[in-house]
């Protein structure tokens, strides 16, 4: 990353593209120096900058961004699949106005199964397939791993609020 620019509601960072193969830029952000990067955007392909406004003055935040290719973007948004279902099986029923209709249920629950089994499927094809892997390969493998737990979480949360399928 260049550098950013600072205003009353956003920070916008710029980089330069030296990527000549990228599908998007993924954008991560983590708060503070020690916590844990998480996916905040993806840029198109051939962006220079990105305009954070989720931001909070006072509080210090560090980026990384990675020119991504197909596989690792699909890679991404099945996370944000998870992560979205996730959100939703924590969701309280009073919030719903009631139980979660079997039907939607049904939905939720073999959507974040499929999804689980296909990242721990694709986790251990990485693992296989990349003995000594690059820092790139270990990025997929991470990516992975943190989908399949996810969902696994997941699907235990949707069965334990269930008794019925």
């Amino acid at each position: 990353m260049k550098n950013y620019t600072e205003s009353d509601d956003q920070l916008t960072l710029t980089w330069q593209d030296n990527s000549t193969n990228e599908d998007n830029f993924g954008i991560e952000r983590k708060t503070g120096t020690s916590g844990t990067y998480v996916q905040i955007a993806l840029a198109p392909a051939n962006a220079r900058s990105y305009p954070d406004s989720n931001v909070n003055r006072g509080v210090t935040y560090c980026y990384r961004v990675d020119a991504l290719t197909a596989p690792e973007h699909q890679i991404i948004l099945l996370t944000k699949h998870v992560r979205l279902f996730h959100k939703l099986m924590l969701i309280n029923t009073d919030q719903l106005g009631g139980p979660m209709p079997p039907k939607i249920f049904k939905l939720i629950f073999f959507s974040v199964m499929t999804l689980t089994v296909l990242s721990l499927a694709v986790t251990v094809c990485l693992l296989f397939s990349f003995p000594n892997p690059s820092e790139e390969a270990k990025r997929l493998i991470e990516i992975c791993s943190t989908t399949w737990k996810l969902g696994f979480g997941a699907i235990l949360g949707l069965i334990g609020g269930k008794t019925f399928l």
